[in-house]
């Protein structure tokens, strides 16, 4: 049986990684660079990226991609 929370958060990295190849052009790259415009767009991702600080200075009016931005924290923080 597939683990629902998993599965989704699976799904949310991929987004990320996705959004961070360059060879990828797609146009739901834009949604992504103006919302993270204001916290260096792609270098947010590639930063040490703490679940604590996103909550206190990142205020994102895109839920998809605030719920993006604390599964990739989560992600970062076990793989440290």
């Amino acid at each position: 049986m597939i683990h629902i929370k998993s599965f989704n958060k699976a799904l949310k990295t991929t987004w990320v990684q996705k959004y961070l190849d360059n060879d990828n052009h797609g146009k739901w790259k834009l949604v992504f660079d103006s919302e993270l415009h204001d916290f260096g767009g792609v270098v947010i991702f590639k930063g040490n990226l703490n679940k604590k600080d996103l909550a206190k200075f990142t205020h994102i009016s895109d839920a998809f991609i605030t719920e993006i931005l604390k599964i990739w924290s989560e992600s970062v923080m076990t793989i440290t």
